[in-house]
């Protein structure tokens, strides 16, 4: 939820104060609404948009991932 704030704001600096919003209940369905920021952007924004995305969803798989390995040794 946190991360979809996040694109809520930057989405509205960037976009003039634009609403840009989405309702998400789950990680699930975060991972299935990730391209909920398309509206009124070029096709080069939403490709910079997506990659930005993509690229966070693998840090915090891997910080997730990490930390369950530091839970597991102790």
């Amino acid at each position: 939820m946190l991360l979809t704030q996040m694109w809520n704001e930057e989405a509205r600096e960037a976009r003039g104060l634009r609403r840009m919003s989405v309702t998400v209940s789950s990680p699930a369905d975060e991972r299935k609404g990730r391209d909920w920021f398309h509206a009124g952007l070029s096709a080069e924004e939403r490709r910079l948009m997506q990659g930005l995305c993509d690229a966070l969803q693998q840090l915090l798989n891997k910080q997730y991932q990490r930390h369950m390995w530091d839970c597991s040794i102790a």
